[in-house]
This record gives structure tokens, sequence and C-alpha cells, in this order.
């Protein structure tokens, strides 16, 4: 994973100013929630952070690299909406794997990403069900859409 900063970010819709003067630092490897009343600029600052909107100011960088204007297609980073989506005819194991083996990824490296995955978000026991045989279907989906982005991931919490 790369580290992510962000520095005087700031968003305004219209006349209201949803994120004010913004910085933040996420460390390689560090897991962060990101929590507050709604409207107060969640969504928005990881659409920032995905490149699915721009900030009105301020700089976003992916390690050396400044993103801050670059289009969310060209970011290593993938955001996982709310309304998530598994293939039903896939167990949890090959929903993981399905991105990771569409970009040619070695087998026994979606073996020790899908592993670490599972232990990460708890589905060790699930990994061989089919999603309607879920409960934790968000878990699965998070891990599932997790894959798709290889160096830092966007995970909105509610």
């Amino acid at each position: 994973m790369t580290a992510l900063y962000l520095s005087n970010i700031h968003k305004k819709y219209d006349k209201t100013t949803i994120i004010e003067n913004l910085s933040l630092t996420i460390a390689s490897g560090e897991f962060i929630v990101l929590v507050g009343p709604s409207g107060c600029g969640k969504s928005t600052l990881l659409r920032m952070i995905a490149g699915l909107e721009m900030p009105d100011s301020g700089t976003l960088m992916m390690g050396e690299k400044d993103v801050t204007h670059l289009a969310a297609g060209k970011r290593s980073l993938s955001m996982i909406f709310q309304s998530y989506a598994l293939y039903p005819h896939m167990t949890v194991r090959e929903n993981l794997a399905f991105g990771l083996r569409n970009i040619r990824t070695p087998a026994d490296e979606i073996t020790r990403r899908i592993d670490h995955a599972a232990t990460m978000l708890k589905l060790e026991e699930m990994l061989d069900r089919l999603p309607q045989n879920l409960s934790r279907r968000s878990a699965a989906a998070r891990g599932h859409r997790a894959f798709n982005c290889p160096e830092t991931r966007a995970v909105p919490v509610r």
C-alpha cells in the first residue's frame, strides 16, 4: 500500500463549505474510519480521494505522486459504495479473486491476498459459501472491491 497525504483540502458546493482546510496523513498499511453526522463531508472526502470529485483547493498525494487532479481511472484506488455487488454464482473466495485474476495476478499471490483479506475481515469460515448463504454480504463485498485497488483503499463506513 501507499501512504496518503491530504494537505489543506477545501471543498464547497455553491456557497456551502463542506470541507475546510483539511490536512490528513494516512500511513502505508494504516486502517482508519471516518465517523461523523450526516452531511459533515465523509463521503465528499472519500470521493475526492477516489478522484470522483476534485477539491477546490489543496493537494492530495499518494506516496510521492500528486494525484489532486488525476482522473479516478488513473489512480491505484477503489471506492466501495454502499450498494455493493457480489457475483451470485461465485463463492466468496471466487468473488475476492475475480479482480486479481482479471489483471493476471499469479495464483500464489491471489491466495496470499485472499487469506490476508479474509483474516482482516473475519471471513475465513465463509470463503467457500455463495452470497445467498451469507449474512455478512457487505463484509464479503468490501473484500471483493478491496482487491481492485493495489495501493490505497477508501472504505466508507456507516
